[in-house]
C-alpha cells in the first residue's frame, strides 16, 4: 500500500495513540491491504463462484497468520511479555465475550461465509439465519443486556476458531471474573474494567482499517458490521456475495453506539 494515511483505526487509538504509534499500527494495516485488494481482484476476474469464494478464504487465511504474528511478537518482545501471555485467562470453554456485540469488515464476512460451505457447517448456516435478526439491531448496551450468544459457538466453544474475526483475535482478559462481571452488570450501572492488553486490541483495528482500505479502493461496501447480522445476510441470500463483490450495498452497518 502507498499511502498508509487511508488506514483508520478506531476512535478510541486514533485520540489516544501518538502519530508514530499510528502510523507504526497503519503500516501494519498496510499489509493486510496488500493481502486484501489483490483478493478482490482475483475473485473479480473468476467466474466461477465457489474459486470466488476461495480467493477470499486464502486471503483471510493469510490475514490471520499475519495477525498471529504479530500478536505473538508483541507478547514475546516486551520485558514480562511471556508471563502477560501466561496469565491471560481465555481458554476453550470460557465464552462470556461471545455474548457480546462483535464488529468485522465486509471482507471478514465474505471470507468466513465462504468456509461455511458444506453440510458439516449446516448448524452453524442455520443458527446464524436464526440469530442474525435479533442481533443485528442491538448496540453494544442492548446486545450485552440481551444475553444472545453468537450463533458460532457451540457447547461453549468457537466453531470457527480458526478463522475467527480480528476483533476476537485480539480481545483478552487477565481475569475472567472481569468478563463474567460486565455480562451481570445491571443496566444504568458502570460497568466495571476488563483486565485486558491493549496492542492485540489495537492490532485488530489496524487489520481492520486495512481490510476496509483495501476494499474502499476497490468500490466496495466497507462499513463495519454486526458479526451475525453481515453473516445471516450471505446465509440467506447467497447471491448477495456477487452483488457485494460487484460494487452493490447488501450489508446492514452495525447499529450506532
Amino acid at each position: 500500500m502507498d499511502d498508509i494515511g487511508k488506514i483508520r483505526l478506531n476512535n478510541v487509538f486514533e485520540q489516544m495513540l501518538s502519530p508514530v504509534i499510528k502510523d507504526q499500527l497503519r503500516a501494519i494495516g498496510g499489509r493486510v491491504y496488500d493481502v486484501i485488494a489483490p483478493a478482490v481482484d482475483q475473485a473479480r476476474r473468476e467466474t466461477d463462484v465457489a474459486r470466488q469464494r476461495e480467493a477470499f478464504v486464502d486471503a483471510h487465511a493469510l490475514a490471520a497468520a499475519i495477525f498471529e504474528s504479530e500478536c505473538s511478537g508483541y507478547f514475546h518482545n516486551i520485558p514480562g511479555g511471556l508471563d502477560l501471555f501466561k496469565s491471560l485467562a481465555c481458554k476453550s470453554g470460557c465464552s462470556f465475550c461471545c455474548e457480546l456485540k462483535v464488529e468485522i469488515t465486509a471482507f471478514e464476512a465474505a471470507a468466513i461465509w465462504a468456509a461455511l460451505q458444506g453440510d458439516e457447517w449446516a448448524r452453524q448456516r442455520g443458527a446464524l439465519a436464526a440469530t442474525g435478526p435479533r442481533t443485528g439491531p442491538l448496540d453494544s448496551e442492548e446486545r450485552r443486556r440481551a444475553r444472545i450468544p453468537c450463533a458460532l459457538l457451540v457447547d461453549g466453544q468457537c466453531a470457527v476458531y480458526e478463522f475467527r474475526p480480528y476483533g476476537c483475535r485480539g480481545f483478552f482478559a487477565t481475569d475472567a471474573a472481569d468478563c463474567e462481571r460486565v455480562l451481570k452488570t445491571p443496566p444504568g450501572v458502570t460497568l466495571p474494567p476488563v483486565r485486558s492488553p491493549a496492542v492485540p486490541r489495537a492490532l485488530a483495528s489496524a487489520f481492520a482499517g486495512g481490510a476496509n482500505a483495501a476494499l474502499a479502493d476497490k468500490g466496495l461496501q466497507h462499513d463495519y458490521l454486526e458479526l451475525n447480522s453481515a453473516l445471516a445476510t450471505l446465509v440467506g441470500r447467497p447471491a448477495a456475495f456477487g452483488e457485494w463483490l460487484a460494487g452493490g450495498r447488501v450489508f446492514t452497518r452495525a447499529a450506532a453506539e
